[in-house]
């Protein structure tokens, strides 16, 4: 087992001085473990032969090593994703293997771990099951700073509030801080820089209605994450409510499951809502896909360069002007937080006087908001007619 913070320094500060001090205050095992505090070697080894340790966060860590459990703490200071380069390989050959990544919110350089909270979030608006626990304390983003001081705010979001830490050291805290980092700090408010979003997010919001839904025949987007590890679906048709609107809606999103689904999804819901086809980027992780889907008698349509730009363009106005409608809910007042969670994490590339989406320099997956952008552009390229199923499915 291996503890990470900051850098060695810190870690080792706090294993001493909170770790292994407590394990020394605990009776029971007394005399069952062996302290070793060498610089560069600390660790306790139990007499089964298990160590509890440190190590650096750099490249060349627990090289060599099989872990079963790795603890990243204050992963807010870590800038890129070395960590997971050399903590999971690690932890292959071990059953049940744990790792850890625990922080309060970052700052506008915390790429590593917005990429853990986005990528956790969607997993719990999803439902998903497979192999990611995420917990969050946290105070709501769009919290009126006025309420930074509501102690009832604080005891929403701090379970340690009143046990190991005293409420009078947070109003201390609250009198002496700046309030973007109190609320950083305490809150587990993200400051506004690091949510700067192309499309603003008070004109995606405003795009949130409880009755979206989509009439007619829709049409279908993938698109697939940077890394290859999530795909996601996205579907977009005439407004139940409004046929002047387009609603998008997230249809399918499978975080850490690869990409192997998608075609089987596709032909499934094709068949079921007579869609009125697919659509994908044509230079991105997706265009793997576009084999697969002709095999299976869907030829999919991709937008060249300049019609991809004009599709974010497109994205972009729709959203000031309020044609599309996302889907919202007494959970989530503000719309689908896939799409919101993407566009949170979004960067773009500049192509002329133009711009698009920028996968690889985002923080995050942006596969939800690259497929409601081409959704939403095959949505005027492809009118609705009689559907012939025998034309896709033979």
């Amino acid at each position: 087992m291996l503890y990470f913070a900051q850098n060695r320094i810190k870690a080792r500060r706090k294993w001493e001085n909170t770790f292994v001090r407590d394990l020394k205050g605990y009776k029971p095992i007394q005399g069952m473990y062996d302290v070793k505090l060498s610089t560069g070697d600390e660790h306790v080894r139990f007499d089964d032969d298990s160590i509890f340790g440190i190590d650096s966060t750099t490249e060349n860590a627990v090289h060599g090593d099989s872990l079963d459990w790795a603890a990243q703490d204050e992963a807010f200071a870590l800038a890129d994703f070395r960590m997971d380069q050399a903590v999971i390989p690690t932890m292959a050959t071990r059953p049940s293997a744990q790792f850890w990544v625990v922080s309060t919110a970052g700052k506008d350089d915390s790429v590593y771990l917005w990429n853990k909270v986005e990528t956790g979030r969607i997993a719990v608006a999803q439902g998903s099951t497979g192999k990611i626990c995420y917990i969050e304390y946290s105070a709501e983003q769009d919290l009126d700073p006025e309420d930074y001081g509501n102690e009832d705010v604080w005891y929403s979001c701090m379970p340690a509030l009143g046990h190991t830490i005293p409420i009078d050291a947070v109003q201390s805290a609250f009198g002496k801080m700046e309030r973007p980092e109190f609320a950083r700090a305490y809150l587990n408010i993200w400051p506004d820089e690091v949510i700067d979003t192309k499309i603003p997010l008070g004109w995606w919001r405003a795009c949130a209605d409880p009755a979206s839904s989509i009439a007619g025949q829709p049409v279908l987007a993938v698109d697939v994450s940077w890394d290859r590890s999530t795909a996601c679906i996205v579907a977009a048709g005439r407004s139940a409510t409004d046929p002047d609107r387009v609603a998008l809606e997230v249809v399918d999103i499978r975080p850490g499951m690869g990409t192997r689904w998608v075609v089987p999804r596709l032909v499934q819901l094709l068949h079921t809502h007579q869609g009125r086809g697919v659509a994908l980027d044509a230079f991105g992780p997706v265009t793997s896909l576009v084999r697969p889907l002709v095999e299976v008698g869907i030829t999919p349509e991709v937008p060249g360069t300049s019609r991809m730009v004009g599709a974010c363009g497109s994205l972009y106005d729709a959203a000031r002007d309020q044609v599309i409608m996302v889907r919202s809910d007494d959970a989530h007042p503000k719309g689908d937080p896939v799409l919101e969670g993407a566009l949170k994490v979004a960067a773009t590339r500049q192509l002329g006087d133009s711009w698009a989406w920028r996968r690889e320099a985002s923080r995050g997956d942006i596969s939800p908001l690259v497929a409601a952008t081409v959704a939403l552009w095959a949505h005027g390229e492809l009118p609705e007619r009689a559907y012939d199923l025998s034309e896709t499915f033979g």
